[in-house]
């Protein structure tokens, strides 16, 4: 019954209940400790960017700053190939003297779900393959945007003999002091654009 001593009490509002702490908490048990306060602010900050994000590539986001490619995928004459994805993830402001962000030679590439963006080479400002006989590459559900080659190729440079596939992506904003703003291919390159806007 209400009152009894056996009733229900109601709860006490603590201080500051529901507020960021303004100063360290003593550690409860040894070894433990409390981050700074502000960490919660931090958390809601990432949150917030995770809940605006269009793709996990606006998510993770590798930035190179200018100093320097992000992905050099070299494989020397007559060693074996091998394969490699890139997924779900930001390049941006890549620099070097070909393929801004990546250079893949004589490898197989499946770029998916990525973004490459502010980057710059003499050939291949965002991007540069060149395929070996049995090699592919395949950039699938990607953005190339606003990207810079010195002579050509400012958002893709691609070159060699293996299928190239081009797949609902979107190649944009990029431009080339020499030829091919969008992208440049050797004369037998075999390339497939798929529902890709350029």
């Amino acid at each position: 019954g209400h009152g009894g001593r056996g009733g229900a009490r109601p709860l006490q509002p603590r201080d500051g209940a529901g507020q960021l702490r303004q100063s360290r908490v003593a550690p409860a048990f040894p070894g433990q400790d409390c981050p700074e306060p502000e960490f919660i602010d931090r958390a809601l900050d990432n949150f917030e960017r995770w809940l605006r994000a269009d793709s996990f590539a606006e998510i993770h986001a590798i930035d190179a700053d200018g100093e320097s490619r992000i992905f050099n995928l070299f494989n020397p004459p007559n060693e074996p190939s091998r394969s490699f994805v890139i997924r779900d993830v930001t390049l941006t402001n890549g620099s070097a003297a070909t393929g801004g962000a990546v250079d893949m030679v004589r490898h197989n590439l499946e770029l998916r779900r990525v973004r490459i963006t502010n980057s710059t080479a003499n050939s291949g400002g965002c991007l540069e393959t060149i395929t070996g006989a049995g090699n592919s590459v395949v950039v699938a559900d990607s953005h190339l945007q606003g990207c810079t080659a010195n002579e050509i190729g400012g958002g893709w440079r691609a070159s060699g003999v293996g299928p190239t596939r081009l797949v609902r992506s979107t190649i944009s904003d990029n431009q080339a002091e020499g030829s091919g703003g969008a992208i440049t291919t050797g004369a037998d390159v075999p390339l497939s654009i798929i529902n890709s806007t350029i």
